[in-house]
């Protein structure tokens, strides 16, 4: 997706058009806050990182920095969910604590500390075991459905 910057008369414009639409019946009140939603989701989670790095490499401040950076870690597993319910989302639910583990990585390996790599054990060790023992019933999907191999947290290697 190619990021563009618009004016301020764009800006202007199209907060304009918004408010004709919502009046016309083309967009609900609830379908325009969820931009809104998803504003204040990312502007947490961007920001709580910014203040970490902040923290981090401006002012110095390693725990203190650690601490933020794990809060922002937190607001990001939760921003999955939120996003999930804002769109009314529902999909194989462990998947959720996959992605928030792949997202949590490569802040546990940049920064080296051992907050974070005890957060990224603890969420792949929740998914494994959500993957395993809440749908081990499914069986393995490897060309086909093999019901004697078991489900399993078979990328967790990886």
């Amino acid at each position: 997706m190619i990021r563009r910057v618009i004016s301020e008369t764009q800006r202007a414009w199209l907060a304009d058009e918004l408010d004709f639409w919502r009046g016309e019946g083309v967009l609900s009140e609830d379908q325009a806050a969820r931009f809104l939603k998803l504003v204040t989701i990312f502007g947490v989670i961007i920001g709580t990182h910014a203040g970490g790095f902040y923290l981090r490499y401006r002012r110095q401040a390693r725990l203190l920095s650690e601490i933020v950076i794990f809060l922002a870690c937190l607001f990001y597993g939760v921003g999955i969910w939120l996003v999930a319910q804002v769109f009314h989302l529902n999909a194989h639910y462990p998947d959720g604590v996959w992605w928030w583990a792949l997202g949590v990585l490569p802040f546990a390996l940049c920064l080296d500390t051992l907050l974070l790599h005890a957060v990224l054990v603890a969420l792949l060790a929740l998914w494994a075991g959500l993957e395993v023992l809440g749908f081990g019933h499914l069986g393995a999907w490897l060309f086909g459905r093999w019901p004697s191999l078991g489900n399993g947290a078979y990328s967790l290697p990886l």
